[in-house]
């Protein structure tokens, strides 16, 4: 499962090493991080 911290490391690699930042990677990221939001507030453990 993808944690905030994957997000932050994928985002700085975007900034700082020149990773390709396009719309449907940023949606994408943003999809998976309501994802794991959503599931952690309804209380769904694997």
């Amino acid at each position: 499962m993808m944690r905030p911290a994957s997000s932050i490391i994928t985002r700085m690699g975007m900034l700082f090493l020149g990773e390709a930042a396009s719309a449907a990677k940023l949606v994408s990221i943003g999809l998976i991080l309501a994802g794991v939001v959503g599931l952690n507030l309804s209380g769904v453990t694997p």
